[in-house]
């Protein structure tokens, strides 16, 4: 077998047997198969007793609305930010300004986010200090309100981010940005105005080539543990921290239960995804309904004066986060009703920062090996299959496989096929487990990342390379590294920063046996030091900045515009 297809093969492998493989380890047990607890027959008594649990279907519900509320109103910003921003040349500027919040663990946003809205967070603690005279805090069910509200727009600005930066990509291609312009202008000389022309007219176009994004970030989002698990109510629960409950039991009947639950995500997904295809339905209605240039002006334009509003409430709420976090971090005595604490103290960073060492060694380890690897694989692949344009065009359909396919569930089939199957328990360790399943989470990013950097390189110089007698290695090495090294330090840093924000991929990789930032802050987050939780969270955010920071010393100044 020839060296690019081998490479190809063990990608292909190592994404999509982890996710196939996990996910029927997941729903055999569902249907009655269960070798452990000496279960060979097929039934759908387990699915049965799954359904009549108590609260299960209030689980369904509230996972399946928050994930579809939460995903269009990410999009719906996303349309307003592009369509008010896109004709006055500025939307690659306020796109950027959101791009930090890529590579803040979901475990982070969610404490953040928790810091500034709970009954004694930053906002009450302000607005009772100028307009109340109280020390006690207002009995309000937040951040985990019954309903889910909180989470659901914790998951929306956790995602808008994204959603905003494919989108921003697709804009500002050199084959489509003037293409667009020129249908805006068209459609002004019909009488419609840049906002609503952009909005009947470009986006259903962008929306083609970022709809495979959105419908993973629509999986995604009703499938995520972090968020739901610190922010969400805690009765009814998603399904997917119900998952993750059951199947954390030592009890192997729980684990038949998590099986079913499982199986209740994937149909859940799939329902969710059929409703997104109604809603673009409606949309695409919706739009032939208001081709009128004056209906659409006066529908349609009224909106644009929101986006700066918008923008400005989501900079200052992620700014406020931030504030609440480093002044909880050395606070000491704070009574409430005070704008700032009466005393400062670093008390909780040295004895976050005793207990950090191993926490901090084993996310670096595990995201570096992780990186490198999948960085190494993907650079195999481009180099030795580029040609090949059936083979690439199916990879790059197989990179979202792991996004489309719930997360918990692969997650805890594939941690739990190879703990307890002889032969592979006997090959493996939990840190190969671990790394294998952060493999499976990064290796899409940076695929996708040096995708267009491979596309944009100048054909002819390898041509004139290769009649000059070069190798092609010595391509790579000469002509290549030096075009593409910021891009290859920007996918190094984002797969890093992407493997640090793992929390289910090393809970369920190592059976909790490997600790790392992200694990600890979510401990701590469920029931500890406030002040301790805002130290653990803090280094959440600065272990990202330092791995972007080095990387593009390393590579040069021009690292962010790559």
């Amino acid at each position: 077998m020839k060296i690019g297809n081998s490479s190809a093969l063990v990608l292909l492998s190592l994404l999509v047997l982890p996710v196939i493989g996990g996910s029927l380890s997941v729903i055999l047990p569902a249907f009655g198969y269960f070798p452990a607890l000496d279960q060979h027959s097929f039934t759908f008594n387990v699915l049965g007793k799954a359904l009549s649990t108590e609260g299960v279907i209030d689980s369904f519900g509230i996972s399946i609305t928050s994930a579809l509320i939460s995903t269009t109103l990410a999009v719906g910003i996303t349309i307003l930010i592009s369509a008010r921003f896109f004709t006055l040349g500025t939307l690659e500027k306020w796109s950027s300004t959101f791009r930090p919040l890529l590579v803040l663990p979901h475990s982070a946003a969610a404490i953040a986010i928790a810091f500034v809205i709970a009954p004694s967070g930053l906002m009450f603690r302000w607005l009772f200090s100028a307009f109340a005279d109280t020390t006690l805090p207002p009995s309000i069910a937040l951040p985990n309100d019954p309903y889910g509200a909180v989470m659901t727009l914790s998951l929306a600005i956790k995602e808008l981010p994204f959603l905003l930066l494919v989108t921003t990509a697709v804009l500002h291609q050199k084959q489509t940005k003037l293409l667009f312009h020129n249908q805006l202008k068209l459609a002004r000389t019909l009488s419609y105005s840049a906002f609503s022309g952009f909005v009947l007219v470009v986006w259903p176009q962008v929306y083609k080539l970022v709809r495979l994004p959105i419908v993973a970030v629509l999986i995604y989002t009703g499938s995520s543990i972090e968020i739901p698990l610190l922010l969400g109510p805690s009765s009814p629960q998603t399904l997917a921290v119900s998952i993750l409950t059951a199947s954390s039991d030592v009890d192997l009947q729980q684990r038949s239960l998590a099986s079913a639950l499982a199986v209740l995500q994937i149909f859940m997904s799939g329902l969710t995804l059929a409703i997104w295809l109604l809603i673009e339905k409606s949309c695409a209605l919706l739009t032939k309904r208001l081709c009128s240039p004056k209906r659409a002006m006066r529908l349609l334009d009224p909106l644009s004066y929101l986006a700066l509003p918008v923008v400005y409430g989501l900079v200052g709420f992620v700014l406020l986060a931030i504030i609440g976090m480093l002044m909880l971090s050395v606070a000491g005595h704070w009574q409430f009703g005070s704008w700032l604490p009466s005393s400062f103290t670093l008390l909780h960073w040295s004895q976050a920062l005793s207990t950090l060492s191993t926490p901090i060694v084993n996310s670096f380890l595990l995201a570096i090996i992780c990186s490198l690897a999948s960085m190494l694989l993907c650079i195999a692949v481009f180099e030795t299959c580029g040609n090949n344009q059936v083979l690439m065009r199916l990879l790059s359909k197989t990179m979202y496989v792991p996004l489309l396919v719930p997360m918990v569930v692969f997650m805890y089939g594939a941690a739990f096929f190879l703990a307890n199957n002889a032969v592979l328990s006997s090959l493996t360790s939990p840190f190969l487990v671990t790394l294998l399943l952060h493999f499976v989470i990064v290796t899409p990013y940076v695929w996708l990342s040096l995708a267009q950097p491979y596309k944009d390189i100048d054909p002819r110089m390898i041509n004139l390379a290769k009649t000059l007698g070069a190798s092609q290695w010595k391509i790579v090495w000469k002509i290549k590294f030096p075009l593409l090294k910021r891009g290859f330090a920007m996918t190094f840093a984002l797969a890093i920063s992407i493997s640090f924000a793992q929390y289910l991929a090393t809970l369920l990789g190592s059976a909790g046996m490997i600790e790392t930032v992200t694990t600890q802050a979510v401990t701590l987050a469920s029931g500890g030091s406030r002040r301790l939780i805002a130290v653990f969270a803090i280094i959440q955010v600065i272990m990202p900045i330092i791995v972007f920071s080095l990387m593009r010393l390393l590579s040069g100044r021009h690292f962010a515009r790559a």
